[in-house]
């Protein structure tokens, strides 16, 4: 199997689990699923959630999950 997994940290709060361990979350779930993937999590304040979310879903709140597929050739499997 073969990931990429990034994990990214734009706000200043603590969390309760390790990069590792989010890795680790990250890598079974995806071996059920996929040999070969790339994944971004990305933790942000309410500031820029609400920001994301009104430009992505046109709703002024802040939400606790977006998620964008990827979009790539059908030649491309």
């Amino acid at each position: 199997m073969n990931y990429h997994i990034d994990i990214q940290h734009a706000c200043d709060e603590s969390f309760p689990v390790t990069d590792d361990i989010l890795n680790q979350w990250a890598t079974a779930v995806l071996a059920l699923h996929r040999d070969i993937a790339e994944l971004t999590l990305r933790f942000v304040d309410v500031e820029e959630i609400t920001h994301l979310n009104h430009l992505y879903r046109k709703k002024n709140k802040a939400t606790n999950v977006l998620a964008f597929p990827a979009t790539y050739p059908s030649t491309i499997e």
